[in-house]
């Protein structure tokens, strides 16, 4: 049974972008209390309320997640040799 299924799998998992995905959550999971830390902190220093800070937030980790997985992304291309 698990050699079926270890078999199967190989066919099915693509190592590189495993890894790669990987790395990206690890990065972000990493990054994720220090700027969840500095927007609360920046919003409680404005007085935003509630729902503001919940989409001032949103939008940060947004934009923090796209540029992290544009460098993520340029890593592994380089790596790989893409």
């Amino acid at each position: 049974m698990y050699i079926c299924y270890s078999l199967c799998m190989q066919n099915f998992l693509d190592k590189a972008a495993a890894r790669e995905a990987i790395a990206d959550v690890s990065v972000g999971f990493v990054m994720a209390f220090p700027v969840a830390l500095a927007v609360i902190s920046f919003s409680r220093w404005i007085s935003l309320g509630v729902i503001t800070t919940a989409v001032f937030q949103t939008i940060v980790f947004t934009m923090v997640s796209l540029v992290r997985k544009y460098f993520v992304r340029v890593h592994f291309k380089k790596i790989n040799g893409e």
